[in-house]
């Protein structure tokens, strides 16, 4: 594909929905809308029922136990986890995409992603590839929340303040 049949950026609108409980969770919830057919505030409620199957299952003692089944650096069985996490529900123009980071190892972002297809946007059943990470209007609330992490959190060492972080969002803004 040459540069000149890539499709011009326009910006989509960003907002912060809330802080959901999760089990042991507390997860930011963002939406991204496309301005397309499908708004995410439409499927929120069904995104917001996957979130469960997506983190981790429990957090004992501070170590996450699974899913993921991962272990070694930067594994989540056994990591260290702070039960901080973010989610977006990105209305796009091809799907409706489920994104779930959550943070362990004081500076280690994990990732899970679901997708519906918009015909069934609540039915988050499409086959994402492992190597996709998020488009470019994700990374501006992935970026945010790496920042508000460092500010609150990592970059404070044993005057970490999660209360700030979880108050540290990105709302009503384009990205």
């Amino acid at each position: 594909m040459s540069p000149s049949s890539f499709p011009e950026y326009r910006t989509r609108r960003v907002d912060f929905v809330g802080v959901d409980k999760v089990g042991d969770w507390s997860v930011k919830v963002y939406t991204i809308d496309a301005h397309g057919g499908v708004r995410p505030h439409d499927v929120l409620s069904a995104a917001r029922t996957q979130l469960s199957d997506m983190l981790p299952a429990s957090i004992e003692g501070g170590r996450a136990h699974a899913p993921p089944p991962t272990d070694g650096p930067g594994g989540a069985s056994g990591a260290e986890v702070h039960g901080e996490a973010f989610a977006i529900v990105h209305a796009g123009e091809d799907a409706v995409w489920l994104l779930v980071f959550w943070w362990t190892d004081r500076c280690l972002l994990h990732r899970r992603m679901a997708g519906a297809a918009l015909a069934r946007p609540d039915d988050f059943t499409l086959p994402i590839p492992d190597t996709l990470v998020a488009c470019s209007w994700e990374l501006a609330v992935v970026q945010h929340e790496r920042d508000a992490w460092v500010r609150s959190v990592q970059g404070r060492g044993p005057a970490a303040d999660v209360g700030a972080y979880r108050a540290d969002v990105i709302d009503a803004t384009d990205a």
